[in-house]
């Protein structure tokens, strides 16, 4: 329902390949938060649901200033993501996602998420925010990233760096997440 809704939404405003590697990020995101969140005893359809929505300002941006959005995902080599949103639209798809979910009146839980899903996690005690942050590191990791960032992350970078209780739910298998992540967005 979500896909259909943004498609119609979107419409002619963004390439359908462009919404496919949105998409697909969102679902990792979202299978991976489920599984994150499953382990740390966190609601994992509420995990999904915050997956699914966390890039919210990435498709508000795409929807605004179309032209721009595919200058951001069609350019060339490693960019920061953030500081390059900033140049383009004066806003970060993280600024743009905590404005849409006030907005649309979303539980505070799931606005924070959209407005912070990439800051640094500096605590153990997992939260949902740091589930769908780490899931958002896991997914680009493992080769669902929208945009290649400016430093790329490996799987076990993410593992090192996410919260303790977290590390020993995450699979080092790329491979394993690859076809698994594939397997979940065939079926969507």
């Amino acid at each position: 329902v979500f896909r259909a809704s943004l498609k119609d939404y979107l419409g002619a405003a963004v390439s359908p390949a462009d919404l496919n590697r949105c998409w697909a990020h969102s679902i990792a995101c979202a299978e991976i938060a489920k599984i994150l969140a499953s382990g740390l005893n966190f609601p994992p359809d509420i995990a999904l649901a915050a997956g699914l929505l966390h890039d919210l300002g990435r498709f508000g941006l795409a929807m605004a200033e179309p032209g721009k959005h595919r200058q951001l995902v069609n350019g060339e080599g490693y960019v920061d993501v953030l500081d390059t949103e900033r140049a383009l639209f004066g806003i970060d798809h993280t600024e743009a996602g905590r404005i849409l979910a006030d907005r649309f009146q979303f539980p505070e839980e799931f606005r924070v998420i959209a407005g912070r899903h990439h800051d640094h996690i500096r605590s153990d005690e997992p939260d949902m925010l740091s589930v769908v942050s780490v899931a958002c590191s896991v997914a680009s990791a493992v080769g669902f990233s929208v945009i290649p960032p400016s430093l790329p992350r490996t799987l076990d970078d993410v593992i090192r760096d996410a919260p303790l209780p977290m590390r020993g739910r995450i699979s080092p298998d790329v491979e394993g997440w690859t076809t698994a992540l594939l397997n979940a967005l065939g079926s969507s």
